[in-house]
């Protein structure tokens, strides 16, 4: 029987590994699956609320006391050091597989050692693989293009009843907001929001249009960036602003006429749901994602990996028209080709990933593989 790990630390990795291990766990006669957390992240909690059994450690370290290496270890690509990439370059003759849950990953950032690189990595897109294959000189032939297994739960998402709910519930909240109003969800990330979310508030009042503004803002957002957006918010002088902390985001995103943000991946959802987003990458925004990202040395000027899923503003002056397409639902049209192509909501990604690991499984002479390149 093949020992497999399958690894995950932030809400996004693990959202997006656990639909796997949980396909792999069922089939109990042919592998013996290990979901390992990193204590370090979100990971426990979100493993705890999904019933599925799991355990938690510190460090690579403790796992390998505890456990003899398994076949083959999957892991999510998080930020910050996590135990996944750690566990890479320590487990002699495992097969490794790194699963990001974005375009970019973190290759110039945690994992850009060539250390850290696995046997293969498995992402959604064309401009995924892209990404691997300039950042890091991977092979072609080590890139999977297989899908996001976080997409599969959209998959029958129920639309039409997820905005009528919210909608009557935003009636409810307050007389001056009407059924008639476009909803604008604004997501915000980790460092920089309150830049970008004043630049979405003066262009909002330039168009006059009577809105509902929707903010969420990262959860760990510092109690400063907190105060910023409250003062942005309150220079809103069209319509209403609707607090719905406690929603879930999936709903809101279906709500909303559009999703606005600088490089969350609540754009991807959106994307994946067919609803209009746009991705504010002003001066302001670009610099907050080379920060968090990296530069990608210069990948990112012409080709925004969320260019196949999303409107891209680079020039806050476009985004007034672009905020009145979508409010005219024009934006759809431009986005939808793109986002039917690019992302794939059929339900079987995480059936698609795990046939594959099948497939990897049943290589003979599994010491002889090569990470990555150049190993």
């Amino acid at each position: 029987m093949r020992r497999v790990w399958f690894v995950m630390k932030d809400p996004g990795g693990t959202n997006n590994v656990l639909p796997v291990a949980r396909l792999m766990r069922n089939l109990s006669t042919q592998f013996k699956v290990k979901i390992i957390a990193d204590a370090n992240g979100k990971a426990p909690e979100i493993l705890r609320a999904s019933g599925e059994k799991f355990e938690v450690f510190s460090s690579a370290e403790d796992v390998r006391k505890k456990y003899s290496d398994p076949h083959l270890m999957v892991t999510s690509m998080c930020s910050g050091d996590s135990i996944g990439r750690d566990l890479v370059p320590l487990l002699g003759t495992t097969l490794t597989v790194t699963m990001p849950d974005s375009p970019w990953g973190r290759y110039e950032k945690e994992w850009c050692h060539s250390n850290y690189w696995p046997h293969w990595l498995i992402v959604n897109d064309r401009v995924g693989a892209r990404i691997a294959k300039e950042l890091w000189n991977f092979p072609s032939e080590k890139i999977k293009i297989l899908g996001w297994p976080f997409l599969d739960k959209y998959c029958g998402f129920d639309i039409e009843k997820a905005r009528r709910e919210t909608r009557i519930e935003l009636l409810n909240l307050g007389a001056q907001m009407s059924l008639m109003h476009s909803i604008v969800l604004f997501t915000g990330q980790l460092k920089g929001t309150s830049s970008v979310l004043r630049e979405l508030v003066a262009v909002l009042n330039e168009i006059g249009e009577e809105i509902i503004l929707i903010p969420r803002l990262h959860p760990r957002s510092t109690n400063t960036e907190k105060e910023a957006c409250e003062k942005a918010l309150g220079e809103l002088k069209v319509g209403a602003v609707a607090r719905m902390d406690q929603n879930d985001i999936d709903t809101l995103i279906a709500a909303a006429d559009v999703t606005v943000s600088m490089y969350s991946l609540t754009l991807v959802t959106a994307a994946a749901l067919r609803r209009q987003n746009i991705s504010v990458l002003t001066y302001a925004g670009l610099n907050v994602f080379y920060n968090d990202i990296g530069v990608m040395h210069g990948l990112m000027t012409s080709d925004h990996p969320f260019k196949l899923y999303s409107c891209i503003i680079y020039k806050t002056e476009k985004l007034q028209r672009a905020l009145e397409k979508a409010f005219c639902d024009d934006l759809y049209a431009e986005l939808a080709p793109c986002q039917k192509e690019e992302l794939v909501v059929d339900g079987m990604n995480a059936w698609r990933v795990m046939q594959f690991l099948k497939e990897i499984l049943g290589i003979e002479n599994c010491q002889n593989l090569n990470r990555g390149f150049g190993d």
